[in-house]
């Protein structure tokens, strides 16, 4: 999730569902981006109980019963270095100021007030389940690094969230460019942790390196720590990263753990020689992997369900690069108790700066089957087999042109929906 209210733009300025049967056995599944709703400035902040308990009970008679409930900007209170966007922004035009300072107070008002245990709380009694939701690649980055160019035109993000009737003409991102608004402090304590080039300079900043090990007890640790302090329901995680745009799907994972373990299997020095690229992305993904089996074993302990989303195909794409997505042996080793396809970080964070050489992209279609053939003829046997539960975010990037109800006729347990704007001002 994006540290400003306009990253965190991707599907949440809605709110998406999973959790009640619709008339044709599918749950339905809401994921509530809080940090963005709070960002809105044509809307009234969802701050207080009685704007949650409104919120659900709306949700409830629209026959939802499962929320997933998104937590970063909660955790950046404690865990960031997040300074106070009037304070610390330069070159960033006034609308950009506007919206992010709403955000950080809305976050540490809320933490202050513990907001999050009435949440949990009204869920509850109006019969909702909810899951705590972290998007594990959105770690930040260096406070002196430039986040966006003049040339990245990163101020248009920011017009869905403004209040047109008050906000007067846009303003522009002056040279040298917006600095990063955030980093965690895990990145500052530990940057080798965060993947880097092969040349060893450049980094993909929010992206965390699995072969660190630090870095999986990390994301295991802040998932453990809201299951223990909050009596949510289960886990959900995904990868979108709001920060990195690599210039190509392969530049990014040479950490010295992954040079040395390569080395020992091949006898190659992957930093210097030529090298087998599908090997080292499968060697990446192993990590991965072991991530999710690490943090499958901290929410199992719990009696808690862990729900994974992934794009479609078996790599992460733009902009995370070619990482290895072994999916099949989440569902295979019972790692996982429901998988959520679809989900991505889009092309519009970074629009002029994609990149090239992925081997699949779901915005694009690129190198992929068609989603509902895959949802029926890939996806579901697996999942079917060894009852992990299979969930398809239909309004994503790369599925909008199809229908909806198209996804509902597939063999999927269920949808996320989007839905109009919720509480306050929705």
């Amino acid at each position: 999730m994006k540290v400003c209210a306009a990253l965190l733009l991707a599907g949440s300025l809605f709110v998406s569902v999973l959790g009640a049967l619709g008339p044709d056995g599918k749950e339905l599944i809401v994921s509530i981006s809080w940090g963005d709703q709070v960002s809105d400035l044509k809307q009234k902040p969802l701050i207080t109980a009685d704007s949650f308990d409104a919120t659900f009970r709306q949700l409830k008679s629209m026959g939802v019963d499962k929320i997933l409930f998104r937590l970063d900007v909660l955790r950046w209170v404690h865990d960031y270095h997040w300074p106070e966007p009037r304070a610390h922004y330069r070159n960033a035009p006034r609308q950009m100021v506007d919206i992010d300072q709403r955000q950080w107070e809305m976050s540490f008002l809320a933490v202050k007030k513990n907001l999050l245990a009435d949440v949990v709380r009204l869920a509850h009694s109006h019969g909702l389940a909810i899951y705590a939701f972290h998007s594990v690649f959105d770690e930040g980055m260096p406070l002196e690094e430039i986040w966006y160019t003049p040339e990245d035109r990163g101020e248009e993000l920011y017009t869905a969230f403004l209040d047109k009737n008050g906000s007067g003409a846009a303003e522009k991102i002056r040279p040298p460019g917006v600095y990063s608004p955030m980093v965690s402090r895990f990145v500052e304590q530990h940057p080798e942790c965060v993947p880097v080039d092969r040349a060893q300079k450049e980094h993909n900043w929010g992206s965390l390196e699995f072969a660190c090990p630090e870095a999986r007890a990390y994301v295991v640790g802040y998932n453990r720590k809201f299951l223990e302090e909050y009596p949510f329901d289960g886990v959900y995680i995904n990868f979108r990263n709001e920060f990195g745009h690599p210039a190509h799907g392969d530049q990014f994972g040479f950490a010295r753990q992954i040079v040395d373990e390569y080395q020992k299997r091949y006898g190659v020095n992957i930093l210097r020689d030529q090298f087998d690229l599908e090997k080292w992305r499968r060697l990446r993904g192993e990590y991965l992997t072991q991530m999710i089996r690490e943090l499958s074993q901290a929410v199992h302990a719990k009696s808690k369900p862990l729900l994974v989303g992934v794009p479609q195909g078996n790599y992460m794409g733009i902009p995370v690069g070619n990482l290895y997505v072994d999916w099949r042996s989440w569902v295979d080793q019972r790692l996982i108790d429901g998988l959520v396809i679809g989900d991505i970080s889009g092309k519009f964070l970074f629009p002029k700066r994609v990149g090239y050489g992925y081997l699949t992209e779901q915005e694009d279609g690129m190198g992929l089957k068609n989603i509902l053939w895959d949802l029926d003829n890939t996806y579901w046997p697996v999942c079917a087999a060894r009852g992990v539960k299979l969930y398809v975010i239909p309004h994503r990037w790369g599925f909008k042109q199809i229908p909806p109800e198209q996804f509902r006729k597939t063999r999927v347990d269920g949808v996320f929906i989007p839905t109009p704007k919720i509480g306050p001002g929705g």
